[in-house]
């Protein structure tokens, strides 16, 4: 009963920042965000650097199949997003026994789906790395980079419920702890990776399991997180109240799992639409996303934080509270944004030189980062917008919108623009730029009409 009491007394305590200064409790949330989504990119970013000092066709290996590893770890990611939404909503009202359910049965989607995914893509590797036109060694490093990544998904979906977890009750500073041991592993591991070489296929098996082992230590840190900080997962045992739950986490997960996923694949569809330029074109797209995802991660770390400190407002039915908040979080993120795109824009060779001293790609760079700011501006509005509709479950419509928006402008836009009009890369990024455009037209407009203040009344009524 004591037990139940101090856990209960922990929870009240990681709400009581719903109010207040609203600046602060957003940068309490967003800051440990930003700094985990950076350390998780940088896993992304050392592992291009190692390979681009070492073989160019180890980097367009491994950056084009890691859009196809995005799209599979996007599926997790949405899950766990549909936990988080209810979980925050739940919180925000007080019923602290249903959030602990619905930790147990996120937890348990992610870990089963996760294995069938996994099974499935591993010995399906070679077809699915084939549909994005890699031809040669670069196919053959791709398979055995492939494999052995997916081979662990498991692990990456129950750490991406978990996460969402320790952030929906507050302790988003621990996600921090998790990222940087991650980070750590991986990158230590990935330099003796290329320390010592053997062949090129070697180098890329071994940089894939740096980034496993990194992974899996992020999972066991994140595991201690959990029980020292004693959230806990209420096991359901009554398999009607279990699939009651799992409907509730899937009608907010799946719209999200769809429209990221759909997003993630027109990446992919990009991605195999470079080697048509030529390899250089595929390399180059791996080097600006490498660059310019440190941006865009600012918008996204405060939209997720967006998403947790709206969630609750929703449940508590403080709507007026949630659009101050709302109104907030764009212009910081518009300021942000702009600063940080301007860096990139003023550095671009000193940071292209990192990866490589290719004419061609350094050339190409002029254009891309101009465009990227129009990207940049589009997207802090896009993401405030989209995360907060998504915190109050309003999921279907933004899903729907962000399907058309990125297959007509990312896909369409990128083969207009790249192939047909021969604007090369910065065709594919100009394409990217109208796509966000587009989003943050849509979500504005959504978020204006209203409809979202029902939303998560009645779909777990």
């Amino acid at each position: 009963m004591n037990t139940e009491k101090s856990r209960s007394a922990e929870v009240r305590e990681t709400l009581t920042y719903c109010g207040g200064n609203d600046r602060l409790h957003v940068i309490f949330l967003a800051l440990p965000m930003l700094f985990e989504t950076v350390f998780n990119n940088l896993i992304s970013t050392v592992n291009t650097t190692v390979l681009s000092g070492y073989s160019e066709t180890g980097v367009a290996a491994t950056g084009s199949v890691g859009t196809v590893l995005n799209m599979l770890i996007l599926v997790f990611t949405a899950l766990s997003v549909g936990a988080s939404i209810a979980i925050s909503n739940y919180l925000g009202a007080k019923e602290w026994e249903t959030a602990r359910r619905l930790v147990f049965v996120g937890a348990t989607l992610c870990i089963g789906i996760g294995a069938v995914i996994s099974g499935v893509c591993f010995f399906a590797a070679g077809g699915i790395v084939a549909l994005l036109n890699l031809t040669g060694e670069v196919f053959t490093l791709a398979v055995a980079y492939f494999k052995i990544r997916v081979a662990a998904l498991t692990v990456a979906a129950l750490q991406a419920v978990l996460l969402a977890v320790l952030r929906c009750y507050g302790h988003t500073r621990h996600t921090v702890y998790a990222g940087v041991l991650q980070s750590v592993v991986n990158t230590g591991l990935s330099v003796l990776a290329v320390r010592f070489p053997t062949t090129t296929v070697a180098v890329v098996q071994n940089i894939a399991l740096a980034a496993v082992v990194g992974q899996i230590c992020g999972l066991l840190l994140t595991l201690f997180f959990c029980k020292r900080l004693g959230i806990r997962a209420r096991r359901v045992q009554n398999a009607r109240a279990f699939w009651a739950l799992t409907a509730i986490v899937l009608r907010f997960g799946i719209p999200a799992a769809l429209s990221g996923g759909a997003y993630t694949l027109s990446q992919v569809v990009r991605s195999a639409l470079a080697p048509l330029i030529s390899l250089a074109a595929v390399s180059a797209t791996v080097y600006y996303n490498n660059i310019l995802c440190y941006a865009y991660i600012i918008s996204y770390s405060l939209g997720s934080a967006d998403s947790i400190f709206t969630g609750r407002l929703f449940g508590a039915g403080e709507f007026d509270h949630a659009e101050r908040v709302n109104r907030l979080l764009v212009k910081c993120t518009a300021v942000a944004n702009f600063l940080f795109s301007l860096i990139l824009f003023l550095f671009r060779r000193v940071l292209l030189g990192i990866y490589t001293d290719n004419p061609q790609i350094l050339a190409w760079s002029t254009a891309v980062f101009a465009i990227d700011f129009v990207a940049e501006g589009a997207r802090a509005v896009s993401h405030i917008y989209e995360y907060s509709l998504r915190g109050a479950g309003d999921v279907r419509f933004m899903m729907v919108a962000m399907i058309l928006s990125g297959w007509t402008f990312g896909v369409g836009g990128a083969y207009l623009f790249g192939i047909q009009l021969q604007m090369g890369v910065a065709g594919f990024f100009l394409a990217t730029a109208l796509d966000e455009v587009c989003r943050a037209a849509v979500a504005v407009r959504r978020w204006r009409v209203g409809k979202w203040k029902t939303i998560f009344a009645t779909k777990t009524a």
